[in-house]
């Protein structure tokens, strides 16, 4: 996991998910707020 710590009020923690999506790997590093639903329509 990491977090992004570039600093500043604006920045926010991200985790680095990975998920088998239909037999495709998908990997990104998101929100921990953001709805599976929305990561997989983006």
């Amino acid at each position: 996991m990491s977090a992004d710590t570039s600093g500043g009020a604006a920045s926010r923690p991200t985790r680095e998910v990975s998920l088998t999506v239909n037999g495709e790997t998908v990997e990104a590093e998101v929100e921990p707020r953001l709805k599976l639903s929305d990561f997989l329509r983006d």
